[in-house]
């Protein structure tokens, strides 16, 4: 999950405005934007595993019936699941980071930015607003190890499907048990992740950021039954 994180952008600015462009900021924008890639990345490995799902699915309908198993159920719930995490997420960064830090930031250059101090001051005060919507900050280490746990599993699903999951025909195959076993833990480590983040927004945690992305997350009651089977 971390394959692009060798991506940053730099800048060379002259004074005074390298007074407030410092290179810390250019640190933490680079953390936020491989942030965004890493959950890009995620993304496409979940249209990759729903490609890989409409591809068996066709191959059942073709004649191989014993591709419509227990393990064909179990990765489309699987993928569901995963992709409704992580669409909440990007929707999450996308309505805090986006609109609301973003309006905040520019309000206040609006009305408090009468100097280079007030807007080197606000523009901190913006950076560190985007670290903490997007669990880069400290105290937010818990959520962002696993919320980098699910996107590396989905990409270590989506390889494994590309590389073993197939026939000597090319045609895709769940009968592979290195790949039902793939399934089984990935599933597995999911559930448990979700869990773990349940307990962490159950304990009051002190940042907005994450009862926010909670609420979203859990929307309509969507992660209940693994948090009943867990507790």
């Amino acid at each position: 999950v971390s394959a692009f994180d060798f991506i940053s952008f730099g800048y060379r600015l002259r004074w005074p405005l390298s007074l407030i462009i410092t290179s810390e900021s250019l640190r933490l924008y680079n953390s936020t934007f491989n942030f965004l890639v890493r959950t890009k990345l995620a993304g496409h490995a979940v249209n990759d595993i729903w490609k890989y799902l409409k591809n068996l699915l066709h191959v059942s309908r073709e004649g191989d019936k014993t591709q419509g198993s227990e393990w064909t159920d179990m990765l489309v719930h699987l993928r569901q699941q995963v992709n409704h995490f992580l669409t909440s997420l990007q929707g999450h960064i996308e309505m805090q980071l986006l609109h609301n830090v973003w309006c905040k930031f520019m309000e206040a250059i609006h009305h408090d930015g009468k100097d280079l101090l007030e807007l080197k001051e606000i523009h901190e005060l913006y950076l560190k607003d985007a670290i903490h919507v997007c669990f880069l900050s400290e105290e937010m280490d818990s959520v962002r190890n696993c919320i980098n746990e699910i996107m590396q599993c989905v990409l270590d699903l989506s390889a494994c499907l590309k590389i073993i999951g197939k026939e000597e025909s090319g045609n895709p195959s769940l009968q592979n048990e290195k790949v039902q076993l793939e399934i089984r833990q990935a599933l597995r480590q999911f559930q448990s992740i979700i869990w773990k983040l349940f307990q962490i927004a159950e304990k009051g945690h002190n940042h907005f950021s994450l009862s926010q992305f909670w609420t979203c997350l859990n929307f309509n009651g969507y992660f209940d039954s693994i948090c009943l089977n867990h507790s």
